[in-house]
């Protein structure tokens, strides 16, 4: 248990409290980092490392894209396939895109 009752008969020192609330936040931040790496054990085993060159054609996700005229039930998921001009980073790159 992180939080223990406290007696309210006997004062506390401050020294005593925030040595308490020291030992309790170390306590936090450690099971923090635990549930982290949990975490990211599971998520890693359904990720795939992709990489992409330039002339490669790819999806482009539509859901940042403002389009009008269309409701964003109507809209597609994704747009294309567009091929790869640049890559800018490991996961950007910049796409040939129609003028409109």
């Amino acid at each position: 248990p992180i939080a223990r009752v406290l007696s309210l008969d006997t004062p506390l020192q401050s020294d005593t409290l925030s040595l308490r609330h020291a030992v309790i936040f170390k306590q936090c931040r450690d099971n923090m980092i635990k549930a982290q790496m949990y975490q990211k054990k599971y998520a890693d085993k359904k990720r795939r490392h992709v990489e992409f060159k330039a002339g490669q054609q790819v999806w482009l996700n539509s859901q940042h894209l403002t389009v009008d005229g269309f409701s964003s039930v109507f809209k597609d998921r994704y747009l294309g396939p567009f091929r790869i001009l640049a890559m800018i980073g490991e996961s950007a790159a910049r796409l040939d895109l129609p003028p409109t």
